[in-house]
């Protein structure tokens, strides 16, 4: 969740992440939300620091890239479980 919209994750590490949704922020804005890890949210704030415009008419997701200011520090070590446990290709 950021500021109060669903968006898909990737590139999911102890720093930020990268995140998938229609609706892009201007880099620099400043955001609230949580990210799901080990079936617990983990509440964060962070600033967007890149994005990249979607088009709904080509059915194209905009991406952006958030920058964590604060997150629990129990976030690493479970991404670190989650990281571990992910099937491998």
């Amino acid at each position: 969740m950021i500021d109060g919209h669903v968006a898909f994750t990737s590139d999911v590490n102890g720093t930020g992440f990268c995140a998938e949704l229609m609706r892009v922020l201007t880099p620099g804005t400043k955001i609230k939300g949580s990210i799901a890890s080990s079936g617990r949210d983990y509440p964060f704030e962070g600033k967007v620091r890149w994005a990249q415009s979607g088009d709904a008419r080509l059915h194209v997701v905009g991406k952006m890239g958030v920058q964590f200011a604060t997150i629990d520090i129990a976030f690493g070590p479970s991404l670190q479980r989650d990281f571990q446990s992910s099937p491998s290709k």
